[in-house]
């Protein structure tokens, strides 16, 4: 008996012992499925609204949440600003409501953004930030990606697959580390994001950071190619004529 009780008291010790090792072993990571996590450009032919929720609107932080199906409409979203997006191969024409509820009638040919007045009138050059970190909300130029804020994405934080907003998504989070140079905000500092990408599609559903929670809704695409509107051809040509005489100028003696 003595034998015995020794032979079970041992076995309760290396079961005992396995679930400890059970229970402190790390939980493995998920895998995301195959293929890009995200496109970088939209179609050719493409139409879509981007819309902002500021942090701390209809209860949620902006930093660390992403939408659901059951918070995606309503009085929460109510305060949005946003924008809308139509690409006919580089030509970019976006509608944009600034913070004081202003509208922008923009244009881009990948390089250059005017704002060219819906009724006629002289176009604009948006010039570009003069400093680094500083942004400017109505230079959009697209030099990298249609879909700015998803370059931090990557299997190693990749969380789950599950609905947001109707939509079956890739969800994303992982902390970010934003370094600034401003004179008057200079430091570093890290910023929670949470990205859901539509995972058949691979085109962005929603993005959270400190800024607040990003919308991104896909319509109809366009039928025929846009055109630059002629006031702001005339800019470029205007812009393009100067660079030529500066160019043939007589170089300046030592």
């Amino acid at each position: 008996m003595k034998k015995l009780a020794l032979l079970l008291s041992g076995l309760l010790v290396i079961h005992a012992s396995q679930v400890i090792a059970q229970m402190s072993a790390p939980t493995p990571r998920p895998t995301p499925p195959a293929g890009p996590y995200i496109q970088k450009r939209a179609p050719e032919f493409s139409s879509w609204v981007v819309s902002t929720q500021d942090p701390g609107v209809g209860g949620s932080t902006g930093t660390n949440k992403s939408p659901s199906a059951s918070g995606s409409s309503g009085d929460s979203l109510a305060r949005r600003t946003g924008f809308s997006v139509t690409k006919t191969g580089k030509i970019y024409h976006i509608s944009l409501v600034d913070r004081q509820g202003q509208n922008w009638n923009l244009w881009s040919d990948g390089k250059l953004v005017a704002h060219v007045p819906p009724n006629g009138g002289d176009a604009m050059f948006i010039t570009p930030p003069d400093r680094p970190y500083i942004t400017n909300p109505l230079y959009l130029t697209f030099p990298n990606s249609d879909f700015e804020g998803f370059d931090w994405i990557s299997a190693a934080n990749f969380q789950e697959v599950r609905d947001v907003m109707g939509q079956q998504c890739l969800v994303f989070s992982g902390t970010v580390k934003v370094v600034s140079t401003e004179a008057d905000r200079t430091g570093e500092w890290f910023d929670s994001r949470v990205a859901c990408v539509n995972a058949e599609t691979r085109l962005p559903v929603s993005l959270s950071d400190a800024n607040g929670v990003k919308i991104f809704k896909f319509l109809a695409p366009p039928m025929a190619m846009q055109t630059l509107p002629e006031g702001m051809l005339k800019m470029i040509n205007k812009k393009l004529h100067a660079e030529e005489q500066l160019a043939k100028l007589p170089a300046k003696p030592y």
